[in-house]
């Protein structure tokens, strides 16, 4: 009940304001150009990764992501698949940066991330791909070490922690190899199928 009658006597403005701060918080790098609470730089860019649409992304990935968005925002597709779910999602949650977009985004996240590597690769050039990817690496591995307080050398304790980081290097090799065999090759029959 009480909840109820908090969300009864609140301004409809602040309700409109909490989100729109929703909205901010989700489509930004919010966490690296806000220092709430007076948190270091390795602490925002770990929480980047969490919170935002485009630290989930990836930092390698945020800025072909917009460039992107930009040319297909022409298209009511790119509307309906990233903007509109965001959108309904921030309604719902009654909040200040109530949602992060580990929680809700995965989708999303993979919808941009396929966008932002198609931007890139339309750029015909490997080597903003190749940028890309290892700046994504770096910060998987950064925001996996500052996870687990950088104690990295408990990761090579037990044969079961020694095979989970061989089976991840294994798909990140897998999917570096991938992208570098396909990006430019536009007569390529799987990507023709696509």
């Amino acid at each position: 009940m009480n909840i109820v009658h908090n969300f009864l006597h609140t301004s409809p403005l602040r309700l409109l304001k909490i989100r729109i701060d929703n909205i901010v918080y989700l489509l930004s790098p919010y966490q690296l150009l806000s220092s709430e609470g007076g948190q270091i730089v390795s602490n925002r860019l770990w929480a980047l990764s969490l919170f935002s649409i485009p630290g989930a992304l990836g930092l390698g990935l945020i800025i072909p992501m917009f460039l992107g968005l930009v040319k297909k925002m022409l298209s009511l597709s790119g509307a309906i698949f990233t903007f509109i779910p965001v959108l309904l999602c921030a309604l719902i949650i009654g909040w200040p940066k109530g949602l992060g977009a580990l929680h809700f985004a995965e989708a999303i996240v993979v919808i941009l991330v396929g966008l932002s590597v198609h931007y890139l690769d339309s750029l015909n050039n490997k080597l903003w791909l190749l940028a890309a990817f290892g700046i994504n690496i770096a910060q998987l591995v950064y925001f996996t070490a500052y996870s687990y307080r950088f104690a990295i050398g408990e990761w090579f304790k037990s044969p079961q922690a020694i095979a989970t980081i061989v089976g991840m290097m294994l798909i990140i090799g897998a999917a570096g190899w991938c992208m570098h065999r396909l990006a430019g090759d536009r007569n390529n029959k799987f990507l023709a199928r696509l």
